[in-house]
């Protein structure tokens, strides 16, 4: 694959406490001509025919990202598109889609995290489910691949929570979700909090948020909050329609149990990776 990571605009002007700061918290973005500038450049000089939108934020001013959208269509350049790092689900419109499906774009990721409406406003995220919901369903509409990203394990989180946000993947248009271990990493406000709580802070970077093993900030046992996240996986993956689809690619329920043994291997599937590779 002849790809490359293009960044439109740094950092994001959100304030979710789990999140890293290191590109501040002031959007800083690039205009469309720019933009479209270096595509044409990767495109002509490096031969490059697929990229990767790795914005915090590429949607946060919806004008601009279809402005560059639209630059893209008129260039006439073949390209593969994705946005790995996701769109902000509650700013976008069909128009939206359909421009980005017309620029090429393949897939692209939905950050939800967590469909409990308390955690949320806790979270500072305050993401609007209902137009989350209709957004991924228009990207379907639009042919466009979804993945959805999904943390469980939160301080205070509660099973019911966590069944809130299974539900809420497993009953969505996604293609593909990952339920994340939540991870308090250094420097956030979400590490301060586990502190007060008196839970583990200290991370093990031989761990993975995607492994089976991870830091459990919850009041649950360790194995109750591990059966939530494999059932998560299970209930999302064995819905008819995605499982027909799955197992077309990717040897169905054989591979399903693998990964419900490793789900660090889901991340990899989601990015058309055989598992024969890993």
């Amino acid at each position: 694959r002849n790809y490359v990571g293009v960044v439109t605009a740094r950092a994001c002007p959100f304030r979710c406490i789990y999140c890293h700061r290191m590109f501040g918290r002031k959007l800083r973005v690039r205009s469309p001509k720019s933009v479209l500038a270096e595509i044409r450049a990767l495109h002509d000089d490096y031969g490059v025919r697929e990229l990767e939108i790795v914005d915090d934020n590429f949607n946060h001013d919806l004008p601009r990202a279809k402005e560059i959208l639209d630059r893209i269509i008129a260039s006439g350049l073949r390209l593969r598109l994705t946005f790995p790092n996701g769109v902000r689900g509650d700013r976008v419109d069909e128009e939206f889609f359909a421009k980005a499906r017309r620029a090429g774009t393949a897939a692209m990721s939905f950050g939800v995290d967590t469909a409990s409406p308390r955690l949320q406003k806790v979270l500072r995220k305050e993401l609007d489910l209902e137009k989350v919901a209709r957004a991924i369903a228009l990207a379907r509409k639009h042919r466009i691949m979804t993945l959805g990203f999904f943390m469980l394990g939160f301080p205070t989180e509660t099973a019911e929570e966590m069944a809130m946000t299974i539900d809420f993947a497993a009953r969505s248009d996604l293609h593909a979700a990952n339920f994340f271990a939540v991870t308090p990493f250094a420097g956030t406000e979400l590490a301060a909090w586990a502190a007060r709580e008196g839970k583990p802070v200290e991370i093990d970077f031989d761990q993975s948020y995607l492994s089976d093993r991870f830091t459990n900030l919850t009041d649950l046992p360790d194995e109750e909050l591990r059966r939530i996240r494999q059932s998560g996986v299970l209930r999302f993956y064995t819905r008819p329609s995605r499982l027909g689809a799955y197992g077309a690619s990717n040897g169905g329920l054989l591979a399903l149990a693998t990964m419900l043994q490793r789900p660090e291997l889901f991340g990899a599937v989601a990015a058309g990776v055989p598992l024969t590779d890993m």
